[in-house]
This record gives C-alpha cells, sequence and structure tokens, in this order.
C-alpha cells in the first residue's frame, strides 16, 4: 500500500486522496493496467483472461458490472463492506455503484472476466433486467454456482468464443453476432440467478426493498418511461420523497437516475434496432417534439440520435 497520499497519486491518477481509485471502462479501455490481462475492451465491454495482480488501493468505486468467473483458487473481497469469497466453479457478479476493496487472492487463482456497462446490461437483458436487479439489489445475492454437470472448461470456451468473435477481422453481420452471444451469455446469468435466488420469490424482503423491486418492474413495464417520480410514485402508492430515498439507498442512484437510465436505453434501442424514423421514435416513447427528443439525447450520449444512429449502422 503507498504510504501517502501524495505517492498514491503519482503512481495511480485515477485513485482520490482516500486511496479509493474509480473504475469505468473509459478508464479499462484508457489505462494501461499492470495487473490486469486486457484481450478485449470498447465503451461497453472488455475482456479479461485473469488478474495478475491486485492492486493497493483501501477501495475501488465501481462504475462498471463486473462477472468473474472463478476457474481455480480463491478471491476474498467485500462489497460496500459486506465480504464475499468465490471460491472455484462459482460466478461472482459486482454490480455497478458499489465499492469494492480488501481483496485476498490465492497463489493458484484463475479467472475469467467480462466487465460491462449498464447500458449494455439492460440493452441485452431488457425486459429481463429485473432479475439482475433482484437479484443483485433487493437480495445482495453476488455469488452463484456453476451446475455440477457442466463442466468448468464450457464457461472457459464461451469467454473464448465471445473473445474470437469480439478481436477477429469485422464481418458484415458481427455487431449482430456479438450481441447475439453477449445476449446469450446474460441470459443464461439470468437463468442461474433464478435457480438460485428461491428467496426472489418470497416477500421476506424490507418494505423498502419491495418498493424499490415494484418500482424497477414498473419501469421495465411501461412503455413510455419518461415521467416523473410523481407519476411513478403516484401508480405505487407512496411519496416521491419516500421512492427516491428507497432507491438511493438499495442502489445508490436516485429514481430519476434509474428514469433515465430506462428511457435511454429505448432510445438507442429503436434507433439501433429498428427502421422507425426519428420521429416516429420520439412520438413512440413520449417526447412532445423532435427538438426536444434532440436536446435529450444529445445530453444524455453526447451526440443527436442521427449521429447515434449513423455510428451504430458504420459498426
Amino acid at each position: 500500500m503507498a504510504n501517502n497520499k501524495e505517492q498514491l497519486e503519482n503512481e495511480h491518477p485515477l485513485a482520490d486522496t482516500n486511496g479509493r481509485m474509480t473504475v469505468d471502462l473509459a478508464d479499462i479501455t484508457d489505462v494501461d493496467y499492470p495487473y490486469l490481462s486486457v484481450d478485449y475492451k470498447d465503451g461497453d465491454l472488455a475482456i479479461l483472461t485473469d488478474i495478475l495482480q491486485i492492486p493497493e488501493f483501501t477501495s475501488l468505486k465501481m462504475g462498471i458490472n463486473v462477472l468473474l468467473f472463478c476457474l481455480q483458487g480463491k478471491l476474498q473481497f467485500e462489497v460496500n463492506g459486506r465480504q464475499i469469497v468465490v471460491h472455484e466453479r462459482e460466478l461472482a457478479i459486482v454490480q455497478s455503484n458499489v465499492t469494492i476493496g480488501n481483496f485476498m487472492i490465492s497463489p493458484d487463482f484463475r479467472c475469467c472476466i467480462a466487465c460491462m456497462s449498464d447500458r449494455l446490461v439492460k440493452g441485452q437483458l431488457r425486459g429481463y433486467i429485473s432479475i439482475w436487479n433482484r437479484a443483485l439489489y433487493v437480495n445482495n445475492n453476488n455469488i452463484f454456482k456453476i451446475p455440477e454437470d457442466q463442466p468448468i472448461e464450457q464457461t472457459e470456451h464461451f469467454y473464448e468464443l465471445v473473445n474470437y468473435y469480439l478481436t477477429r477481422p469485422r464481418k458484415r453481420f458481427g455487431k449482430e453476432v456479438i450481441a447475439s452471444l453477449i445476449r446469450c451469455f446474460l441470459l443464461d446469468i439470468c437463468e442461474l440467478i433464478e435457480e438460485q435466488s428461491p428467496e426472489m420469490a418470497t416477500s421476506g424482503h424490507s418494505q423498502g426493498d419491495q418498493l424499490f423491486n415494484r418500482f424497477l418492474q414498473l419501469l421495465s413495464e411501461t412503455e413510455v418511461k419518461r415521467q416523473t417520480v410523481e407519476a411513478y410514485a403516484e401508480k405505487l402508492y407512496v411519496s416521491p420523497k419516500y421512492l427516491s430515498a428507497v432507491c438511493k439507498k438499495a442502489s445508490g442512484k436516485s429514481a430519476m437516475q434509474w428514469i433515465n437510465e430506462y428511457v435511454m436505453e429505448d432510445i438507442r434501442y429503436y434507433l439501433k434496432e429498428t427502421p422507425l424514423t426519428i420521429k416516429e421514435i420520439a412520438t413512440k416513447l413520449g417526447f412532445p417534439n423532435l427538438s426536444f427528443f434532440g436536446k435529450y439525447t444529445k445530453r444524455s450520449i453526447g451526440m443527436s440520435p442521427k449521429e447515434f444512429r449513423n455510428q451504430r449502422n458504420k459498426l
């Protein structure tokens, strides 16, 4: 561990003065990490073959979702102060907006890691995102066992397959193939989550957890998601202030942040995956006019709807 804050900041410019480092996919893309073996990286996804060395930080503030399959050995760390131990044949999922730290790693540890942005996870899971959110944000489940009838090599081969399509020269349907693989990967994990989380079907959570779960479900099922917190709170029979406080406590995000994320995921989906005109998309998603829709999209993703659609079509 660095002996003083100045040394830590000089050696690791992404670390704050408390020794905490914020990590997102832009960092993995732009920064060379001596402790990670990175096979592939872009703005939404990074595939890592192993952790070569755990960085010496007090904690890491995660701006990404991390899916770690332990192939051998053991890894121990804390998620928001809660101890997590990952053994061989286990999957650890660390959701975004949490803090991890206090790492301990066995000498024989081997793993495969996928780092995904929130927009990639939401975009591929879409109607099934509530399974992911309930497990990670409501039930605080982070560890899932790989079934005994599934060879450990199968998981490793899947990473290799994804990595092959990601790194090979771009083909005509390359984007669609990669999206299908990632969706298959995430749906398989959701199935694993449901099989190993029987408590998801029970009502044994606090009232706040149940409310957060109902809010996410309502967001998923609502076609026109761009509504006020007050509108959602009214449908859930609670005050807007209470709904926001519950969301913040459960996930680290406010109710408005969740609404905006779901709205933006719909925008990305319709611009990228459908032949609808930009005007038709704006109308479908409840925007009053094209100008407002354009400004909203520009503010959220840094480009106009037309620019985003054209960029995606070039990939």
